[in-house]
């Protein structure tokens, strides 16, 4: 599902729209796709250490890959930042669940202080007030 959201500054005026997600009718799926395939070949090769290499061995069912383009705003220069967003979720029937989130950096002042936006609470990337008016304007396939 694609998502657009726009954003305004009530104080300073300052205005953009991201365009996030996956749509059937995009080549974003495709992205997405190729993100699983090689975060998958990454831990069969020990990228991220023995003990997923050794779970997705012995049972590969209890990794499952999340990955989507998501809305990001960095903590530091409050720059919004549309990134793929990558996790590992490691369940086995209701024994147990971990997740592991990969570490993001900005792309503007290279922080690894990024959090997906929250419509209610965003800074502006220009005034750097607080402001409200991150909003859904619409979704597609």
């Amino acid at each position: 599902m694609r998502k657009t959201y726009q954003y305004k500054c009530k104080k300073c005026g300052y205005e953009k729209e991201f365009f996030v997600g996956s749509g059937f009718f995009t080549d974003d799926w495709k992205t997405i796709y190729e993100l699983k395939e090689k975060l998958a070949n990454e831990i069969f090769s020990g990228k991220y250490g023995e003990y997923l290499k050794k779970i997705a061995e012995v049972d590969i069912d209890a990794l499952h890959f999340h990955c989507s383009t998501e809305l990001f705003q960095c903590l530091n220069c409050h720059e919004f930042i549309v990134m793929n967003d990558k996790e590992i979720i490691i369940q086995k029937n209701n024994d147990y669940k971990i997740t592991i989130d990969f570490k993001k950096e900005c792309p503007y002042c290279h922080s690894s202080n990024i959090e997906k936006s929250h419509p209610f609470v965003t800074i502006c990337p220009k005034c750097k007030e607080i402001s409200a008016e991150l909003t859904e304007i619409s979704r597609w396939d």
